[in-house]
This record gives C-alpha cells, sequence and structure tokens, in this order.
C-alpha cells in the first residue's frame, strides 16, 4: 500500500483514482442495467422488488433463468446469455479494486556490503485475502485500463439488445 504520508508517492497514486473511480463509475452502470433487464423480463412484481437488494452475482442468476424462460428465439437467449456472463468477470475485477488498494510491489537486494534497499517492482493490485505474488500476477494499471475499455463496450452493446430486442419483443 502507498505511504499516505508521502507526497513523493502522490504521483503514483494520483495515476490509479482516475481509471479505479472511472470502473466502479462505468459497474455502477452495469448493475443498474442488470435491474432494468430484470424488470422488463419478468412480470413478477414481488421478484423485481426484492431482486433490487440482491449482491450482483445473485440478480445475474436471477436474469439467466429469466432469459431461459424470455419468449424469444434460442439464438437470441443464447446471444443474451453470453454478453451477460461476460459481466462475470467484469464484477471480480469491481470487487478486486474496491476492496483492495494498490500496493508497490517491490523486491529486496543487499549490495556487496550487507546493505540492504527495497527495489520499486510494479504497483498493482493484489487479493490481499491471497499471498501477494510476483509483479504482474496482480491488476495492473494497464490492464485496469483495458478492463475499463471492455466494460464500457459491454454496456452499450447490452443496453442496444435491450433497446432493440427486449422492448421489440426478440
Amino acid at each position: 500500500m502507498f505511504d499516505l504520508t508521502d507526497e513523493g508517492e502522490e504521483d503514483k497514486r494520483r495515476n490509479w483514482y482516475s481509471p479505479i473511480g472511472e470502473y466502479v463509475l462505468l459497474f455502477s452502470n452495469l448493475e443498474f442495467e442488470l435491474l432494468n433487464w430484470i424488470h422488463l423480463l419478468s412480470n413478477s412484481r414481488a421478484l423485481r422488488n426484492v431482486s433490487n437488494s440482491f449482491q450482483f452475482s445473485k440478480k445475474l442468476d436471477i436474469l439467466l433463468e429469466l432469459i431461459d424462460e424470455y419468449d424469444v428465439p434460442s439464438e437470441t437467449r443464447e446471444k443474451w446469455k453470453r454478453k451477460w456472463q461476460e459481466a462475470m468477470a467484469m464484477s471480480d475485477t469491481r470487487n478486486l479494486i474496491c476492496h483492495n488498494p494498490p500496493i508497490d510491489n517491490f523486491s529486496l537486494s543487499i549490495n556487496d556490503e550487507g546493505k540492504v534497499s527495497l527495489n520499486s517492482r510494479a504497483v498493482e493490485v493484489h487479493a490481499l485475502k491471497k499471498p501477494i505474488g510476483e509483479p504482474g500476477s496482480g491488476l495492473s494499471l494497464t490492464e485496469l485500463t483495458k478492463n475499463i475499455e471492455k466494460l464500457r463496450e459491454l454496456l452499450i452493446h447490452l443496453d442496444s439488445m435491450h433497446t432493440e430486442e427486449i422492448v421489440r419483443g426478440g
């Protein structure tokens, strides 16, 4: 984790602020889109109301079942399910960045005189419930940026499917 009192580390921290915020905001849009789909596909007001309080994965399970029951061609159902299953991986990234800080991963080195020094290797997000791995095993800023683009594309696709196909009736 970064030393928040060290102003010299501010540039490293600042690099993460915007991408983490953007991902969290985009993911909240994904959750809203998920609820929209549940509300459009379900005839049960009780199910629509209670699903609002469920966690993302449970809402997604409900939606996938609703898709299976929805009266549209099987190709449409499969397309919808494939796209929504992509959302589960997005949930993993969201949980990782919301529950774990970026860590300045480092290695130790000892010079010929026996002096120990820390060498920064990579700033990544690692799940703190698991052992911290080698640099490259966590979520890098580059990978987070790629995930932001994937999430944005998924949202656009889901929104257009919902608008064009569900409202139209398949």
